[in-house]
C-alpha cells in the first residue's frame, strides 16, 4: 500500500508545534511560591497539645519544612502529618507565647501569634484560696524520660523555686523525702533539684523542669512554703536502662566548723563568712530526720553550700557552726543497654554547662586529644565514657601519699589534669577531676563528686568520685579510683557531700579564703570583712556518731 504525503499546510503546523514545544521547554521551571499560612487552631495553647495549621503552598510532604514556634523548631516526632494545605504538630515543650510560622525551601510564610495558656491572667479552674497551697490543673505530657522538660500548670507556685520544689514518686529504694501528699501515694518522692539543673521556668501560673533522676512511674506535685498540691498522675519512660537502689546503711553524721579568734581592731566591727556545705539528699542518699544546727543559714548556693554570718566577732572568743544528719545510704546498680542509649540534645543548657569547663574542670588545651585516643573511635554515649573510664583507670596509678586532699589552694585545673596524666600517678581527688574533664573532651556530661568512704569501726575517710549523664536516662556514677568494678556501681558505705563545683560570688570587702586540705568541691571557704586580724578555722572532717 503506498503511502500518502502530507499537506504543505499540515507540515507547517507540525512544524510550528515543535517550535512551541521547544520554546515551553526552554522557559526555566517556575520556583514554587513561599508557603502561606491562614489560620492556626487553637491559638490559645499550651506545650503537649496538638495544633493544627491551615493555609497552602506547604508541599506535598514535610521534606526540609518545618513549623517554627517563636523561631525555634520541634523535635522530628512531634509533627502528625503534613500536606500541602494543612498540618498537624505538637506543641514543643519550649513553647511561649509568641509567633508560629511554617517554613520551606521557598522561604517562611507569614506569623500567627499564638498564645501559651499559662500566661493568660485570667484565674484558672480550681483557683487556690487565698494562702492555700498550690493547685496544679494540668501535666504536660503525661509521660516522659528522666531529663526531659515537663509543664505544670495551675496556681499558687509562687515567683521562683526558692522554698519550692516539683515532687515526683521515687524509683524502689531511691527516697529523698517524705511520702507525697494526699495519700497518692504510699512510696516516698524524689524532688527536682537546682544542682542538676533541673529547671527551666518557674511562674506563679506555670512550672517547666526535667523530670529528675531516680524518678518513677506515679504521681507529681508541688511543693510551696503554703503546701503541697494534690498529686498528678505522671509515668516516666525508661526505654534506655534501669537503675537499682538497694543494700541501705543508715548514718547519723555531724559536720562542724570552729572559729578562734586572736586580735580584733578596736575600731570597727568585723564579719566572717562561712560557706559550709549541706549534705544534699539525692535519689541514693535520703535524710532520715530534718537536719539539725546550732545556726541558721543566711543564704543557700544552688551548688549546696550555705552561708553562714558570724559578726562583730571578740578577741579571744570561739564559736562553734555544727550541723547534725540523720542519712539513709542506697547502693547504686545501673543496667544499661547500649543499643538503647539516645544521642544527646546538644542545644541545651544543661548539655553545655556539663560538657564546658569551670573553676575546677579544666577544658581545651590538650584535652580534646587526649579524649580522641582514649574513645578509640566510638560513637555511643555509653562506650565513649565507658573508653574514657578504662583510660584513666589504666593510665593513672595510686599516689604512695596525700590521700584524698584537692589540689593546692590556687592550682590551675588544667595543670592538676595534665600533671596527673603525665606523670601517671593521682589522688582520688585527681582521679575524678581527670575523668570528668577528659569525659567533656570527648562530649560526655561529667562532674566531679566529693564525700566520704565509710568504714567497718564508722570512721568516714575523705574521697572523691564521678557520675556521667546519658540522655533520657540520668546520672551513672564511676570511681575510677577504686578500680574497674565501680563503673555503673557504687556501694552504699559512702556519703555525698557535694556534687559539681560551688563557686560562689564574692562577699563585697571580703577576704577571701579557699583551704585545700578541706573535703569539697568549692572554690570559696571564708569571707572575712573588716577588722578582723587575726583568727583560726577548723574545718572537721565529716565524723559518724552512729550506725543504724
Amino acid at each position: 500500500m503506498s503511502g500518502r504525503r502530507p499537506s504543505a499546510g499540515a507540515a507547517r503546523a507540525v512544524a510550528a508545534l515543535i517550535l512551541v514545544v521547544a520554546a515551553l521547554l526552554a522557559i526555566p521551571t517556575m520556583a514554587a511560591p513561599p508557603p502561606r499560612l491562614h489560620a492556626a487552631a487553637p491559638r490559645v495553647t499550651a506545650p503537649g497539645r496538638v495544633l493544627t495549621l491551615h493555609g497552602r503552598f506547604f508541599g506535598a510532604e514535610r521534606g526540609s519544612g518545618a513549623v517554627t514556634f517563636s523561631g525555634r523548631e520541634p523535635r522530628t516526632g512531634a509533627y502528625r502529618s503534613w500536606s500541602d494545605e494543612r498540618i498537624v504538630v505538637v506543641v514543643p515543650a519550649s513553647f511561649e507565647s509568641g509567633l508560629v510560622r511554617v517554613v520551606t525551601r521557598a522561604g517562611a510564610s507569614d506569623g500567627l501569634l499564638l498564645t501559651d495558656r499559662g500566661d493568660l491572667p485570667e484565674p484558672v479552674a480550681g483557683e487556690r484560696p487565698s494562702g492555700g497551697p498550690p493547685v496544679v490543673t494540668s501535666v504536660s505530657p503525661a509521660a516522659a524520660a528522666v531529663g526531659q522538660p515537663v509543664t505544670i500548670s495551675g496556681a499558687g507556685f509562687g515567683a521562683s523555686a526558692a522554698g519550692a520544689a516539683v515532687r515526683f514518686t521515687a524509683a524502689a529504694g531511691a527516697a529523698a523525702f517524705a511520702a507525697l501528699p494526699d495519700g497518692a501515694d504510699s512510696g516516698p518522692a524524689v524532688e527536682t533539684s537546682e544542682v542538676d539543673l533541673d529547671y527551666v521556668r518557674w511562674s506563679d501560673r506555670r512550672i517547666v523542669v526535667r523530670v529528675p533522676a531516680g524518678a518513677r512511674s506515679g504521681v507529681v506535685s508541688v511543693r510551696t512554703s503554703t503546701g503541697a498540691s494534690a498529686a498528678r498522675d505522671f509515668q516516666v519512660r525508661t526505654e534506655v536502662g534501669t537503675i537499682r537502689y538497694g543494700d541501705p546503711r543508715g548514718y547519723a553524721a555531724t559536720y562542724a566548723v570552729t572559729v578562734t579568734v586572736g586580735e580584733v581592731s578596736a575600731a570597727g566591727g568585723n564579719d566572717l563568712y562561712l560557706w559550709i556545705p549541706a549534705i544534699p539528699a539525692t535519689p541514693a542518699q535520703r535524710h532520715e530526720a530534718e537536719p539539725t544546727a546550732n545556726a541558721r543559714p543566711v543564704h543557700r548556693h544552688p551548688a549546696g553550700v550555705e552561708l553562714f554570718h558570724l559578726n562583730d566577732l571578740a578577741a579571744g572568743g570561739s564559736h562553734e557552726v555544727r550541723r547534725r544528719y540523720r542519712v539513709r545510704r542506697y547502693a547504686i546498680e545501673t543496667g544499661i543497654e547500649p543499643s538503647d542509649v539516645r544521642a544527646y540534645r546538644t542545644g541545651d543548657r544543661f548539655y553545655a554547662r556539663f560538657t564546658g569547663g569551670d573553676a575546677l574542670v579544666p577544658s581545651g588545651g590538650r584535652l580534646p586529644g587526649v579524649a580522641e585516643r582514649a574513645v578509640r573511635g566510638y560513637v555511643n554515649p555509653l562506650w565513649r565514657a565507658r573508653m574514657v573510664f578504662d583510660y584513666v583507670v589504666a593510665r593513672l596509678q595510686p599516689a604512695s601519699a596525700g590521700g584524698a586532699r584537692a589540689a593546692p589552694g590556687g592550682a590551675d585545673p588544667m595543670e592538676v589534669v595534665l600533671a596527673a596524666i603525665d606523670r601517671r600517678r593521682a589522688a582520688p581527688y585527681e582521679y575524678a577531676i581527670t575523668f570528668s574533664a577528659v569525659a567533656r573532651a570527648a562530649g560526655i556530661p561529667a562532674r566531679p563528686v566529693a564525700g566520704y568512704l565509710i568504714g567497718d569501726g564508722g570512721r568516714a575517710a575523705p574521697h572523691y568520685w564521678a557520675e556521667f549523664y546519658l540522655q533520657d536516662f540520668g546520672w551513672v556514677p564511676v570511681d575510677p579510683a577504686a578500680g574497674r568494678s565501680f563503673f555503673g556501681y557504687l556501694d552504699s558505705r559512702r556519703i555525698v557531700l557535694a556534687k559539681g563545683v560551688a563557686d560562689p560570688l564574692p562577699i563585697a570587702r571580703g577576704r577571701r579564703v579557699r583551704y585545700a586540705q578541706v573535703t569539697g568541691l568549692q572554690t570559696v571557704h571564708e569571707d572575712a570583712v573588716g577588722a578582723l586580724n587575726e583568727y583560726r578555722t577548723r574545718w572537721q572532717e565529716l565524723t559518724v556518731t552512729g550506725r543504724f
